[in-house]
């Protein structure tokens, strides 16, 4: 996990590889953390209609790494 906030735009919507760079964790770790969902520790994500892929947003990542961070 990085130490500073994530550079992001928090209307802006990230696809799993960029957020997980933008946090400084691995891909598994982020998806395992958003099959958790946010009430369970973990993150909010959001997946387009005929789509598998999961999209983060700048605000619910700059709360995750809130959260992880204590910051």
């Amino acid at each position: 996990m990085v130490n500073e906030p994530p550079k992001v735009v928090p209307d802006g919507r990230y696809p799993i590889g960029q957020a997980a760079e933008l946090l400084g964790i691995g891909r598994t770790t982020l998806r395992r953390h958003a099959d958790r969902g946010p009430r369970n520790g973990g993150i909010a994500f959001t997946t387009p209609k005929g789509s598998t892929k999961k999209y983060f947003s700048g605000r619910d990542l700059l709360a995750y790494w809130r959260r992880r961070t204590g910051a």
